[in-house]
């Protein structure tokens, strides 16, 4: 699997990861890997519901907005954004 990070997160964690996975698992499942090798995104791995989820992070599939139990697989490429915000 192919994640790239962008934005902030590219200063909190490495920009490009790549992560190998055995079989489909969700996108909250994939949080929870990547914060071992990432200590950085720990608080995006705390999320539980999709709205807590889209309140902080915004993570794609093919243009494709996921939800915290998506699943995701060995073979996706996936991009993630935080929410930039204001008035």
């Amino acid at each position: 699997m192919d994640i790239q990070l962008h934005g902030p997160l590219a200063s909190i964690a490495e920009k490009n990861i790549q992560i190998s996975l055995s079989k489909a698992i969700t996108l909250r499942q994939l949080l929870n890997l990547l914060v071992v090798r990432q200590p950085g995104l720990a608080p995006y791995a705390s999320c539980k519901t999709d709205i807590d989820l889209s309140a902080h992070l915004m993570v794609y599939k093919k243009d494709i907005p996921l939800k915290i139990d998506s699943k995701v697989e060995n073979n996706d490429h996936l991009q993630f954004f935080i929410h930039i915000m204001g008035g």
